[in-house]
């Protein structure tokens, strides 16, 4: 029962994920960058999954915050500042 209620605490922030993938150069908080048209906030408080591709290069126009423990960040490309 303990792992039961572990997993129906964490389902919340599971269901409430999100993948962002860079597909192409560009700034965080550009549309354009991402694969779905949509870019990642600022702040991360869900379990979501950024994939910054190889060959891509992702500037940080704005600064980042992932304050969640189940977020990933794949870095195969680069992070950059301006």
């Amino acid at each position: 029962t303990l792992l039961f209620s572990f997993f129906f605490a964490l389902t919340p922030l599971l269901l409430a994920a999100t993948t962002y993938t860079a597909i192409t150069s560009g700034d965080w908080s550009s549309p354009l960058t991402w694969s779905a048209g949509i870019a990642p906030g600022a702040n991360i408080t869900g379990a979501d999954q950024i994939i910054i591709n190889a060959n891509v290069t992702v500037t940080m126009d704005v600064d980042v915050v992932i304050d969640n423990p189940l977020a990933v960040m794949t870095l195969s490309g680069e992070l950059s500042t301006h």
